[in-house]
């Protein structure tokens, strides 16, 4: 019997952060037979198991694969550990928690169950990272947010935000509390009240000392005129002589003297309320009502009525202007300028057909804060692409669902043969560059077929996003390659007139779109 030796090498434990830990360990052999030529081209037969505690211990996994995988060119093989059919066990329910574990590979070189070939290595480090799903924690990636001062707003800040905001009016700084204004701040003084005709000097104020009971009490008149030092200008008409202080006076038939207001004194005013202030920097406040306006020297306006006018900022001497709170990335903020209420901060979602990231959003996520976007057309010029290189071999591509696209592509590219510069559906979406709002994004890649297949379902959002933006174009009804590897000839599409899916020899020239994650 021709003796035969098999050089094996473990290559990599791929875990994408997407979604979960994949429950799946790449595997790639070398097989070469007793003269140390390869078995190139051939399909073999293999079977797996892992071993628990030593090199002969217990068998807690094991699996088959069919069809049998075939070594390519080089004699190499490649299967995905936790893929194959399983004998004994699952591939998901081994707890790496409890190693050591080994690694045991049988193989025939024929391609059938008669296994001649035998190997048994001890698991390192790589595959347990599957155990580490247990405490894994979910980190943010995207660089717009992560570069983002929204990106520490915690619950409890928009809270205290909330709950500041709510404290009332907003004022700003106020005038100290002793603080009195000055008779040339007070607007609205009163000039010559009837029926006086008297022609007053530039800063007099003429007071009228009426008398009691129709003019019959003179002397009280009198009186009270002497106490107040007042100047007689006819027939019960005085000047007073601090008419900055008062305005003007009634006498009553009990001599108690009363502050009356300039309309015909009908009204008392007590001590004088000043109604009207003007600030020392030429800015006129309102009337200082509940609801007024009141200037402030030198310092910012507090608006009086927010629903109407919103936020006011003082820029200068005399001049106002409206602010908002404006959005960042990651975050909308709801009434920016006041006007209609509370604002409000949450986080920024999203919806199919948004332009974002450099693409059209034809996927979003439980949050509505990540998803998928697919580039604004098809790639292919409109004449097709081929799925491979130019060699019909197996690339094991086969992850599905969201995001699944982006492994798929990496190991097509690495799969195919060194030095072959041919252009196909794998290297087009890799090399694609987008540029939004001058930011470049360039990690697209061929879609899963699960991914191929929501851009058919959300086609019309996305063909009425794309003809708003220069270059973007439409989908055709046609069929668009996925990433999907189906055999070592065929690979996976969707036909975008119907929606039907199908696999078809990877040298068919169909339409390609690319898409990258958010």
């Amino acid at each position: 019997m021709k003796k035969l030796f098999t050089h094996l090498v473990i290559t990599a434990l791929t875990i994408s952060v997407f979604a979960q830990s994949p429950e799946k360990l790449s595997y790639q052999a070398v097989i070469r037979n007793s003269s140390g030529a390869l078995v190139t081209n051939h399909a073999v037969g293999m079977k797996i198991s892992i071993l628990q505690g030593s090199a002969t211990g217990t068998v807690i996994f094991s699996e088959t694969y069919s069809p049998a995988p075939q070594t390519n060119a080089n004699g190499l093989v490649t299967i995905e550990i936790g893929g194959g059919t399983p004998v004994t066990g699952t591939f998901s329910s081994v707890n790496w928690s409890v190693g050591p574990y080994f690694l045991k590979t049988e193989t025939d070189p024929s391609g059938g169950a008669s296994y001649t070939i035998t190997g048994t290595s001890q698991l390192l480090s790589v595959p347990y990272a599957l155990h580490a799903k247990s405490a894994e924690t979910y980190n943010e990636t995207d660089p717009v947010f992560g570069a983002s001062p929204a990106k520490g707003i915690t619950s409890g800040g928009i809270t205290n935000w909330n709950t500041a905001y709510s404290w009332g009016n907003h004022a700003g700084l106020y005038r100290p509390v002793s603080w009195v204004p000055g008779w040339t701040e007070v607007t609205g003084k009163p000039t010559v009240f009837p029926p006086s005709t008297h022609s007053h000097p530039a800063g007099e104020i003429t007071g009228i000392l009426p008398i009691a009971n129709g003019g019959t009490n003179a002397s009280t008149a009198e009186s009270a005129r002497s106490n107040l030092g007042a100047t007689t200008l006819g027939a019960n008409l005085f000047t007073l002589p601090n008419p900055s202080a008062i305005r003007f006076l009634m006498i009553s038939a009990d001599n108690t003297v009363s502050l009356r207001e300039a309309s015909y004194f009908r009204k008392d005013i007590g001590a004088g309320t000043v109604t009207i202030i003007n600030t020392t920097d030429g800015i006129t406040g309102g009337p200082i009502t509940s609801s007024g306006t009141v200037g402030l020297t030198g310092q910012a306006l507090a608006l009086h009525n927010l629903s109407t006018n919103g936020f006011i900022v003082r820029t200068g001497a005399g001049a106002f202007v409206t602010r908002s709170l404006n959005d960042g990335s990651g975050i909308v903020i709801t009434n920016q300028d006041g006007v209609a209420g509370t604002p409000t901060i949450s986080a920024k979602t999203y919806s199919v057909g948004d332009w974002a990231f450099g693409g059209i959003v034809f996927w979003i996520d439980a949050t509505g804060q990540h998803g998928l976007v697919c580039d604004k057309r098809d790639l292919d010029g409109g004449s097709g692409v081929r799925w491979y290189a130019g060699t019909d071999e197996w690339t094991m591509a086969r992850g599905d669902g969201p995001g699944a696209g982006q492994l798929n592509t990496a190991i097509i590219i690495a799969v195919q043969r060194l030095g072959d510069a041919s252009i196909y559906a794998a290297r087009l979406c890799n090399e694609v560059q987008a540029t939004q709002n001058y930011k470049n994004y360039g990690d697209w890649y061929l879609p899963s077929e699960e991914e191929l297949y929501l851009m058919y379902e959300n086609r019309t959002a996305i063909n009425n996003t794309v003809s708003s933006y220069s270059g973007g174009a439409a989908f055709v009804s046609t069929l668009y390659w996925s990433s999907k590897e189906y055999s070592n000839t065929l690979a996976r599409y969707v036909n975008f007139s119907n929606g039907n899916v199908g696999s078809a020899t990877k040298g068919q020239l169909y339409r390609v779109r690319a898409v990258r994650k958010f």
